[in-house]
C-alpha cells in the first residue's frame, strides 16, 4: 500500500473506495488523521482540510459522501476510548494478512523442536551472492556522469524533457560533485510533494505539472524508505546510486538500438 493512492483516488471520487484506501493505509501504520466532528457539516469541513492536502481540486459531492460515510463509521466506535482509531478500521472491515494466517493450521511444538536462528538479512545491493542486484549496482557506479561544467545545462534538459527519473538523476548528480542540491526533508508524501514543487520553483521558476510531481513523489518516497532521508552529501550520493541501480534495465533486443536513460542525459 502506497500513500499516493490516496491522491489518485480523490481523483477517481469515488466516496467508499477512497476511505477504504485510506483506513487501509492508517491500519498499515501510516500517520494520517482522524477526523471527529458531531455533525456533519462540520465533518465535511474537517475532510476538507485533509483531501486539500493531497489534490488542490476535489467536488463538493466527493467531500460530502466521504464524510457521510465516515460519520457512518463514527457512529459504530466509543469516541472517547484509547483505541477508537482501531475500533474505525475494524468498522469499516479492513484487515490485514493476520486475517489470512487464521485459517492455516498450527504447528505443535514439542520437546524435539529445536528452533533454528535464521540468517542476518543480505543487502541485495551490496551482497556479491544476490547476483542480479549487485550487478546493478555495479553498473550504476560504473556511469560516467558529466563533469559539473555541464551539470547545469544537463539539468535543465532534465526537467524540460518532462522525465522524473532524468530530472531526479541529474538533481543528485550535484551531490557526486559536492554541490549537493536541496531536496524534501520528508518521507510524508505530501510534504514530499510539497518539497519538489518548492525546489523545482526555486530552480526553473516555473511549476511541475501533476503526472511529473506524482512520479517524482513516489520515487523520492522509494528512496527514503530505502535508506532514509539524506542528511549529508555522502547520504545523497548514495541515494543516487541506489536509484541508478533501480532504473538500470536490460536493453530490449531490437534491431534498432535504443538510447539508455544515461546516454540521454549525458552522451
Amino acid at each position: 500500500m502506497n500513500l499516493a493512492e490516496i491522491g489518485r483516488h480523490i481523483d477517481r471520487g469515488i466516496p467508499d473506495d477512497f476511505v477504504t484506501v485510506y483506513l487501509t493505509c492508517c491500519a498499515h501504520g501510516f500517520s494520517l488523521s482522524y477526523p471527529v466532528d458531531q455533525t456533519l457539516d462540520g465533518l465535511n469541513k474537517k475532510w476538507a482540510k485533509v483531501l486539500a492536502k493531497y489534490r488542490g481540486e476535489f467536488s463538493d459531492e466527493f467531500c460530502q459522501g466521504v464524510a457521510e460515510i465516515w460519520m457512518e463509521l463514527l457512529a459504530q466506535c466509543d469516541l472517547n476510548a484509547p483505541d477508537y482509531e482501531a475500533q474505525l478500521i475494524k468498522a469499516a472491515g479492513i484487515t490485514l494478512d493476520s486475517e489470512e494466517k487464521k485459517d492455516s493450521p498450527k504447528k505443535k511444538t514439542t520437546k524435539m523442536d529445536v528452533p533454528i536462528p535464521n540468517p542476518a538479512p543480505k543487502d541485495p545491493l551490496t551482497t556479491p551472492e544476490i547476483s542480479p542486484a549487485y550487478r546493478e549496482r555495479q553498473l550504476a557506479e560504473a556511469v560516467r556522469l558529466p563533469e559539473l561544467d555541464r551539470l547545469n545545462s544537463a539539468h535543465q534538459k532534465a526537467f524540460a524533457s518532462k522525465n522524473p527519473q532524468e530530472f531526479l538523476v541529474v538533481h543528485l548528480t550535484y551531490a557526486k560533485h559536492g554541490q549537493p542540491k536541496n531536496v524534501p526533508k520528508s518521507t510524508v508524501p505530501q510534504h514530499i510533494r510539497e518539497g519538489w514543487e518548492s525546489i523545482i520553483a526555486s530552480e526553473f521558476n516555473t511549476i511541475a505539472n501533476d503526472d511529473f510531481l506524482e512520479q517524482l513523489t513516489n520515487d523520492w518516497f522509494y528512496l527514503v524508505n530505502q535508506k532514509g532521508i539524506p542528511l549529508s552529501t555522502e547520504d545523497q550520493a548514495e541515494l543516487l546510486i541506489v536509484f541508478l541501480a533501480k532504473t538500470k534495465q536490460p536493453q530490449p533486443k531490437s534491431t534498432e538500438k535504443k538510447p539508455s536513460l544515461f546516454k540521454k542525459l549525458f552522451g
